[in-house]
């Protein structure tokens, strides 16, 4: 039976009905609307319309398609490629908007994902081949590298009968995408000449033009076209870059901040915001710009320099280090990466990979002579002389700027071992002196007077000296030459007269003070010498060689206890005084946990950092924490801080730790090379062999010495336990005893002891000892010594020495020990008991200690 509709669903439809044919009738005249206002570039307005239309009719393919073509119109090519997206949902042709929809993905996406979009197109049943998709094609496949398929692309349309705008783009893509070697200006010109009004073509002409450095055509080209396409947000990326490129940093700003409003994340803009901030010198901007383009991931070349440039300005040369270290050896040599790459290194004292980048790229000492000369000196500084002559022997001096920088240069040439730089040192020096070029007169002076004393003699080169004073006799440059001339000589007596010219002639001179006050500590005038060097220290308080003199003063003067705790107190309570000014005098005074606590808190600026660590791993040598030092010490060499002396405390800092062998190769260096501290490093190296029991390694080792060094003290002790070590001690007393009168330490005088017992003379040996002890107030474990030795043939008076060494030192639990077992054994057990009670409670459960507190209370 054929069923009909009721009247009450009739009643209940009619209404859909009627809005349903409203609402056609509405989407209708919405689109009339919206295709006048695109018309008009009422391009907000016709937004507002159709975001309506598609609201009251989602399924309208035309309202949809004719909102794609809106966006892609003002140029907000990611809201186009939606749209064309939602509009092929709602059924809407593709032959209406292939062109547009590919334009469209082509300007805002990667690569990959327009050729994707291609694809994805052509699979569509009612897709029509199109000219403009496959140039679009042929652009995107070379720009990637595929050039053979965007080769064979080109091909087919070769022959193709194509409208000017698809010739105009063929004839670009061609040249200057995928057969560069063809390009040139007068094709770019005639395919600029035909590119009518279509974006696309006016776009990839803009872009070639940039690229082939006609930046202000191309800058004007990118204008237009957002003029054209004010929402197209890449157009602001490109005439940014223009501009920042034309060096108008500040015309610049408008562009990328439109893009930072929408995008505060977008990883170029903000890359070119920190380039244009650092056109301003405000680097902390900078920095804070590039990091975010960094987080958000860029990664490219320039994202490094900028980042390096911006760290590097801070003084943040570990960070700058990081970032350019990712770029420095694929930049040309004269790139500022690579320079600033160096300086940074420098800064942070790896002079040695400063040198590698050098000689990785040679032609860079020409092309940046001052850095060049800066490496080298680093190096020299470092103890890397062989580095430093490979850096300099390049320089030139034509490329040097001025007669000073000229002498500097020579005189680092000849510290590495380059001898041109004689010639160089000798012209700059007489040009300087007469005055010919500007420079440090007093510095030519004294390079010219050390070479007449070398190529003429001595006498010649007092001639010299005698004519300058004569010439000038108030001149004090002259006397300060002179002074610094007969060091050089060792002739250390013709000193008291010049100073005291120089005295008359500047009265505050710190030269001739510290001289002065140098000369009462030789004559062991020690209270007049503290005066003195207090004096100068109270004017000049980071003056080294007064705070020195000034302790070795203290220290040996009558009051000595007070005026060591006077020089403490005047050097860290004055203001003006550095911290490491503070912490060298904790150093110097033994107080060794508040020198370290300097060290390891205060920011020493970078030309002092070098010394302070040195500073710290020495206290926490003198405070027995090796493996402190040891780290300590490492750390400068890994960052290429050290000199021959870190390498000197290293060793002995190895050797103490009984890593015999290991200090032996540390110190191997600096016996094989001249430096300052080799006659010490041979010395200790011999030391150490006597440690193994290796005394004819030992005596190899003392036979580099030179005749001079071998009668030093140290040098005689040395050779004493060698002698002992074979069995000849009678052959090592008379060396060894002129070593003591030399130096009368704990060392030298128990060195001596040991060969007088050895040869027999057992009265001289205790005699010495005893000799030793009265008149030192630093005895040490001498005095122990001393004692062990009397407990065999006199307790009361070894008794007596272990009295005041438990005295003296509350925490020698040893001494306690020894003094108890000498009083049990003389029968004086309440003492003894006292002893062995007080050496229990520095040393708890010590089996010795109990051992001898047994033995105590069987006799008691």
């Amino acid at each position: 039976m054929k069923k009909t509709l009721s009247k009450k669903f009739l009643i209940a439809a009619l209404p859909l009905a009627i809005m349903a044919g409203c609402a056609e009738q509405d989407t209708g005249k919405q689109l009339e609307q919206a295709q006048s206002a695109l018309n008009n570039k009422n391009y907000q307005e016709a937004l507002v319309t159709l975001k309506s239309a598609v609201q009251n009719s989602p399924d309208s393919a035309e309202a949809r398609l004719l909102l794609a073509q809106t966006y892609f119109e003002m140029g907000d090519m990611e809201n186009a490629v939606s749209a064309y997206d939602r509009a092929m949902d709602a059924g809407a042709s593709t032959v209406k908007l292939t062109d547009n929809y590919v334009s469209a993905t082509y300007a805002y996406a990667d690569n990959a994902a327009t050729l994707q979009a291609i694809e994805q197109l052509r699979q569509r049943d009612d897709f029509q081949r199109s000219d403009f998709v496959d140039i679009i094609e042929a652009l995107v496949l070379g720009r990637q590298g595929d050039k053979s398929e965007a080769q064979a692309i080109l091909a087919e349309l070769d022959s193709a009968n194509l409208a000017q705008r698809e010739a105009t783009l063929l004839t670009l893509v061609d040249h200057f995408v995928v057969n560069t070697q063809t390009a040139n200006e007068e094709i770019l010109q005639r395919a600029a000449a035909k590119s009518s009004d279509d974006w696309v073509t006016q776009s990839l002409i803009a872009e070639i033009q940039y690229g082939m450095g006609k930046t202000e055509v191309a800058l004007e080209n990118f204008r237009q076209l957002l003029e054209k396409k004010p929402a197209f947000l890449r157009l602001n990326f490109n005439i940014a870059e223009s501009l920042i490129r034309l060096q108008q940093f500040e015309e610049a700003k408008p562009y990328i901040n439109e893009i930072l409003k929408r995008y505060p994340n977008q990883a170029l803009a903000n890359q070119l915001s920190a380039i244009v901030a650092m056109s301003e010198e405000d680097f902390e901007t900078a920095t804070r710009r590039i990091e975010k383009a960094q987080n958000a991931g860029l990664s490219s070349a320039l994202t490094h320099y900028v980042a390096g440039m911006s760290h590097f300005k801070l003084k943040n040369y570990e960070q700058a280090i990081a970032n350019l270290e990712r770029i420095v050896n694929q930049v040309p040599a004269n790139h500022p990466a690579k320079q600033m790459y160096v300086a940074a290194k420098l800064q942070t004292g790896a002079s040695n990979d400063a040198l590698e980048i050098f000689n990785r790229s040679p032609e860079m000492v020409e092309d940046n002579t001052e850095l060049s000369v800066v490496t080298g000196m680093r190096l020299i500084q470092d103890g890397f002389s062989s580095g430093a002559k490979q850096i300099l022997s390049q320089v030139d001096a034509e490329n040097i700027q001025t007669e000073q920088q000229r002498q500097e240069v020579g005189l680092f040439k000849l510290i590495a071992g380059d001898e041109t730089g004689m010639e160089m040192v000798r012209q700059s020096s007489q040009r300087i002196l007469s005055q010919e070029a500007e420079g440090n007169t007093k510095q030519a002076k004294l390079i010219l007077l050390t070479m007449t004393a070398n190529e003429d003699g001595e006498e010649a080169a007092r001639a010299q000296l005698q004519q300058w004073q004569e010439q000038e006799p108030d001149n004090i440059e002259n006397y300060l030459i002179a002074a610094e001339f007969e060091k050089y000589q060792g002739n250390y007596d013709a000193l008291d007269a010049i100073y005291d010219k120089i005295a008359q002639l500047d009265s505050g001179n710190s030269a001739a003070r510290n001289h002065k006050a140098a000369r009462a500590l030789e004559q062991e005038q020690y209270d007049a010498a503290f005066s003195q060097f207090m004096a100068i220290l109270s004017d000049s308080p980071n003056d080294e060689p007064a705070l020195r003199g000034a302790f070795l003063s203290a220290q040996n003067s009558q009051n000595a206890e007070a005026n060591v705790k006077k020089l403490v107190s005047e050097m860290t309570g004055n203001d003006d005084a550095s911290q490491y000014t503070k912490m060298y005098t904790y150093v110097l005074t033994g107080d060794t946990r508040r020198a370290i606590d300097i060290g390891k808190n205060a920011n020493f600026p970078m030309e002092t950092k070098p010394k302070a660590e040195f500073l710290l791993a020495r206290a926490f040598l003198q405070s027995n924490q090796y493996q402190k030092a040891e780290y300590r010490l490492n750390k400068l060499v890994e960052n290429e801080m050290s000199t021959p002396a870190v390498y000197y405390m290293l060793g002995r800092t190895q050797a103490l730790q009984g890593a015999h062998d290991t200090a032996i190769r540390t110190l191997k260096p600096l016996i094989e090379q001249d430096s300052n501290v080799s006659d010490r490093a041979i010395l200790l190296t011999a030391d150490i062999y006597l440690s193994k029991k290796q005394p004819q390694q030992a005596q190899a080792t003392l036979e580099k010495l030179s005749d001079a060094q071998r009668q030093t003290a140290a040098a005689r002790l040395i050779q004493g336990k060698v002698a002992i070590a074979n069995g000849n001690a009678g052959n090592a007393i008379d060396g060894l005893r002129q070593a003591y009168e030399t130096s009368p330490n704990n060392s030298t005088v128990q060195t001596l002891y040991r060969a007088l017992k050895a040869d027999g003379q057992h009265e001289a040996a205790l005699s010495l000892l005893d000799s030793h002890l009265q008149n030192t107030d630093n005895a040490g474990d001498t005095r122990e010594l001393y004692a062990n030795e009397l407990a065999k043939s006199n307790p009361q008076a070894s008794i007596e020495q272990y009295r005041q060494i438990a005295n003296d030192d509350k925490s020698n639990w040893r001494a306690m020990n020894n003094l108890a077992w000498l009083l049990n054994q003389e029968g004086q057990q309440d003492e003894a008991h006292r002893w062995i009670q007080q050496a229990l409670k520095v040393k708890p459960n010590q089996s010795a200690l109990l051992n001898t507190k047994k033995e105590i209370e069987a006799q008691m």
